[in-house]
């Protein structure tokens, strides 16, 4: 890794500017959206379930594969988990780096009938509007960086290019690369979204917020998991934190 110079690099600055501290003022929940082709998603949820169910379990995150939309090709894996941001990585950034690695293992296989591995593997994923320009930064200098930290070629794709199953406020983000630079590409990128929450959601008074999470999930999408968060994020957590811990007490009983 290379030394640190006196002059702050992009990622730094941005942090310095306090982006870091919303995480950490309050708790929050990250939520992470991959496009997949129809005909790969099944490896993300595996025979009766199973990847899927084990992918939970192992992270803690919700995991969910939102149903398909007509005329489509991709289907939108839903990731979502509570934040805490003592932890390096969030639940839902572990849940999507893993989601990740078995899209990549599917695609790193020869097609039937032929010998050639594909160099490169191509990784796509939904964000918030008001979260496209965290990735971009002033002058293009953020995704500057990350192209060059992690080796892959990222791009922010036209609104005309979002697919049906979409929110209409919402962008592509395209990374094309190496399975290793794309894991690093992710990292880099999700640590970007986890610190810019979607202003969509975080600074809505309640009534339009309820608005927005129609069905429980940010953009409008519809609930995969029957929550209902009508109230802000800070509640939510310890709303959920409480039931857990009610939950360990009569299991302890």
């Amino acid at each position: 890794m290379a030394d640190r110079s006196s002059v702050k690099r992009p990622f730094e600055a941005h942090e310095d500017e306090g982006h870091a501290s919303k995480r950490s003022s309050i708790a929050s929940e990250t939520v992470f959206r991959l496009l997949v082709d129809s005909k790969k998603v099944g490896s993300v949820i595996g025979k009766a379930g199973s990847v899927i169910k084990a992918l939970r379990e192992e992270t803690g995150a919700k995991i969910k594969v939102l149903d398909a939309v007509v005329g489509c090709e991709d289907r939108v894996v839903l990731i979502a988990g509570i934040d805490d941001p003592s932890a390096p990585f969030s639940t839902a950034q572990e849940a999507l780096f893993r989601t990740q690695q078995r899209l990549c293992d599917l695609e790193m296989k020869a097609p039937e009938g032929s010998d050639s591995i594909p160099s490169s593997v191509t990784t796509k994923m939904l964000v918030y509007g008001s979260q496209a320009g965290c990735l971009i930064g002033k002058g293009g200098e953020i995704i500057k960086m990350i192209r060059e930290g992690s080796g892959a070629s990222v791009r922010i794709l036209s609104p005309d290019e979002l697919p049906s199953c979409a929110e209409p406020n919402d962008r592509v983000v395209q990374l094309t690369g190496e399975v290793s630079n794309i894991r690093t590409c992710l990292q880099m990128i999700s640590k970007q979204l986890r610190e810019n929450p979607p202003r969509e959601t975080r600074d809505q008074p309640q009534e339009s917020a309820q608005a927005t999470y129609r069905g429980g999930v940010p953009g409008g999408m519809h609930d995969p998991y029957g929550m209902q968060p009508q109230a802000p994020y800070h509640q939510q957590y310890h709303q959920q934190q409480q039931q857990q811990q009610q939950q360990q007490q009569q299991q302890q009983q």
